[in-house]
């Protein structure tokens, strides 16, 4: 089995449109990009892939990464990677934002304050919230 670059690896998670985690919520990276897909059964799928240049020389972490952390088949990862053909999902297309779950303490704290609903504040980017906030308290 060929295996992947780190490159690679985030080329599919772009391909098929997952949500870079800490760009979201507005932090640095660290030691490895970190990535979330929301499907539409309501569960979401996570996988880190490290900066460095290097690859995945272990086939059974490959076949680990792609069975367990992105549920696609080994055809399916490389269509993505080599032709941009993102893998076929049920619902694909929709949303795929996760919301609400990097908002920092003291800002979900301020909207509750100003009688914002707590499930409304959940369905926040951090951006939504801070021009939430702003405008609230005028």
């Amino acid at each position: 089995m060929r295996s992947p670059t780190f490159g690679e690896l985030r080329r599919f998670c772009e391909v098929e449109g997952w949500i870079d985690l800490a760009k979201q919520a507005g932090r640095k990276r660290r030691h490895h990009f970190r990535f979330a897909l929301v499907l539409t059964d309501g569960r979401t799928l996570y996988t880190r892939v490290s900066m460095g240049s290097g690859s995945i020389d272990d086939p059974g972490m490959f076949k680990h990464i792609l069975r367990d952390h992105m549920e696609v088949t080994a055809a399916e990862f490389w269509a993505a990677v080599d032709d941009g053909i993102a893998p076929h999902r049920p619902g694909a297309g929709e949303s795929q934002r996760l919301p609400g779950i990097y908002l920092d303490h003291g800002l979900v704290k301020a909207l509750l304050r100003v009688g914002c609903p707590a499930a409304d504040i959940a369905a926040l980017t951090k951006a939504e919230a801070v021009d939430l906030l702003d405008h609230l308290r005028g």
